[in-house]
């Protein structure tokens, strides 16, 4: 090798070389601790310049722009866009089934050689900041980063008060993987394969995140949390966060939304302030909600504070206190009252509102009894009768002058729920079946069908998500509503209502239960019913209705069930 002569070092890199030579494959040059710098290869006949030669500054800078507490909340999608035209026969129904996707996704009446345009949806998730968890919990620690993409990240979680079982600024143990940790470390970008989120390799791109469980590995430490939790005047738990990024690149950590002013965030301290402070909490069970408990469920900001004392009466006074209950009461609430954004019936009158007046089964006796008496409360109490049902227990005369207006009050309205949830459908208690999660059945006393299912099942799983963990009851295994174990799979009229939900829907949200499988219970139900209607001999006009029906019910069934 010619001799050749390095002159600067900076950055780690050589920055000149003399003669250009310094480049044969057996020449390496090794930077090793302490400054010094040795020649390995087949020549040592190469020359250091005069320059004093320094270790190579830190290749590339970054920093840690955010740090913070989230949740994964389901997010639906479009997952295919198909322009289709459609042909001479074709239904809403047939296409439908045809291209897979729900019935709403295709016009009522599509029109012969018109395009319209189908999608197909599927679930993903997205990441929430939250601003509160509950003890147990599963959620996420998230920092935002720039220029420091493969490298790893450690957070820690800093008790921010000391009225719980924390001093200000010791570190909280969790779980990461079933491990008990106090530093929890992610690699920024790592998540960019987590394909059950929505476009991950943008979102995560920039971002170190990794999933805990808010909790401790001991139950008896964190029944311990738990009791200095409920001791404290605050009820709750606070805490901020450190992130410290691995590596050799000079990191800045700025955080301008979150930094407190003259405070030093170049230690990697994020959201320590009062109004910033991850507040853990105990789950829902015997405990009255906060504003925050039902905003987490789905309900505005404004109502939730409209409602919130109506429905903490109504939790104590009815004993919806579990977390199992308040999840289901609250979805089926959230359905009837419109996102509790409406205690009263929207009046048109539709034509089935037109019923009501002069319907004995209501109670409507009196002239104008149908639209004075029209569904009020957050769950839709509905005739003069359960009006003065309700009256009699709450010994408040609704159908006096005007106090059928009452009804809609935030306090009336909860509470009438409640009371139609736990008394009025007597000796039925909707708690029973709310702790064994039978939605199918809830469902069915309280609207008498299904209307609306799919809606309020997609509201219980999200009150599920949003709970997260339960001190008495294992949430994760909730969530699978099947007909075979609902107890209206012991009901013909049920199992009539439910099979044709399921073929209305093509069978499209019916997981391993198909309407062939409900028509087929549907069959044995009917026959058991019919058997003895056939074997007397003169049937009343009741008898001889029921039967007829029950005939027609049976050959339909038997159609859809093949």
């Amino acid at each position: 090798m010619a001799g050749g002569k390095i002159t600067e070092i900076a950055g780690g890199n050589i920055q000149t070389t003399v003669n250009n030579d310094f480049n044969v494959y057996g020449d390496t040059v090794q930077f090793n601790p302490g400054n010094k710098m040795n020649m390995n290869g087949d020549d040592s006949g190469v020359t250091f310049g005069n320059k004093p030669l320094d270790a190579p500054a830190v290749a590339g800078k970054g920093s840690v722009t955010k740090a913070y507490f989230a949740k994964k909340y389901e997010k639906k999608v479009v997952k295919s866009t198909e322009e289709y035209t459609v042909a001479k026969g074709d239904t809403q129904a047939s296409i439908a089934k045809d291209k897979g996707v729900d019935k709403a996704e295709i016009p009522k009446k599509p029109v012969p050689g018109k395009k319209i345009t189908i999608k197909s949806y599927e679930n993903k998730f997205e990441l929430k900041r939250i601003k509160s968890a509950i003890l147990g919990s599963k959620i996420f620690l998230v920092a935002e980063t720039t220029g420091l993409i493969d490298d790893n990240i450690t957070f820690q979680i800093i008790g921010s008060n000391n009225t719980t079982f924390l001093k200000p600024g010791e570190t909280a143990s969790v779980l990461e993987g079933g491990a008990e940790k106090t530093e929890i470390n992610a690699k920024v970008g790592a998540y960019v394969t987590k394909t059950e989120f929505e476009t991950p390799e943008v979102f995560f791109k920039n971002k170190a995140v990794v999933e805990i469980e808010f909790k401790p590995k001991s139950d008896d430490t964190k029944k311990d949390w738990i009791k200095k939790i409920n001791d404290s005047k605050e009820k709750a738990a606070f805490f901020h966060l450190t992130v410290k990024a691995q590596g050799e690149k000079e990191v800045t950590y700025s955080n301008e939304d979150d930094a407190i002013k003259g405070n030093s965030t170049d230690k990697g301290v994020f959201q320590n302030k009062a109004d910033l402070w991850l507040k853990l909490k105990t789950c829902f069970c015997n405990r009255e909600l906060e504003k925050d408990d039902l905003v987490s469920l789905g309900i505005s900001d404004k109502k939730a504070g409209d409602f919130l004392d109506g429905m903490n009466a109504a939790i104590k006074n009815y004993e919806i206190n579990t977390c199992i209950r308040i999840a289901h009461f609250v979805a089926q609430l959230k359905h009837e009252s419109i996102e509790f954004t409406a205690s009263k019936e929207i009046w048109g009158p539709t034509a089935d509102q037109l019923n009501y007046e002069g319907n004995t089964n209501l109670g409507n006796t009196e002239t104008g009894d149908g639209k004075k008496f029209m569904g009020r409360g957050l769950i839709q109490i509905t005739g003069r009768a359960n009006y003065t049902s309700y009256g009699t227990y709450k010994s408040v005369n609704f159908t006096d002058g005007e106090n059928n207006l009452k009804m809609e009050q935030p306090l009336y309205a909860v509470d009438s729920a409640g009371w139609y949830w736990k008394v009025h459908l007597s000796p039925t208690n909707l708690n029973t079946y709310a702790d064994d999660d039978d939605l199918i059945y809830v469902t069915y006393r309280i609207n008498g069908g299904f209307n609306g299912y799919r809606d309020r099942e997609k509201n219980l799983k999200k009150n599920l998500n949003a709970i997260g963990s339960c001190a008495n009851k294992d949430l994760s295994t909730l969530g699978t509503y099947l007909l075979s174990t609902s107890k209206c799979n012991d009901s013909k009229d049920s199992v009539w209502k439910f099979a044709n939900l399921l073929y209305g829907e093509n069978d499209a949200h019916s997981g391993t239960e198909t309407s062939k499988t409900a028509y087929s219970r549907y069959i044995v139900l009917a026959n058991q019913a019919l058997t003895p209607l056939k074997a007397k001999k003169k049937l009343t006009k009741n008898e001889e209705k029921q039967k007829t029906k029950l005939e027609s019910q049976i050959a339909t069934a038997t159609e859809r069930s093949q």
